[in-house]
């Protein structure tokens, strides 16, 4: 069994979509930053752009949460 259908395994159908909502969201995200960082010609502050991009999926829900415990 894959690292994937290990940590589905016994999921229900509603937490695994929420799951994969966050997992799209975030790769979505990141491909986003990493194509505003190729508008930077400085290669340092690219450097530095592409390094903000590399957040985990932990990384990502925490910063979801903050930003709804802030509405």
């Amino acid at each position: 069994m894959t690292g994937a259908a290990a940590r589905c395994r016994g999921v229900s159908a509603a937490a695994l979509v929420a799951v994969c909502c966050v997992a799209c969201t975030q790769a979505t995200g990141q491909a986003w930053q990493r194509n505003e960082c190729g508008r930077i010609a400085d290669a340092s502050e690219y450097q530095r752009c592409l390094e903000r991009t590399r957040g985990g999926e932990d990384e990502y829900r925490r910063d979801v949460e903050r930003a709804r415990g802030s509405r």
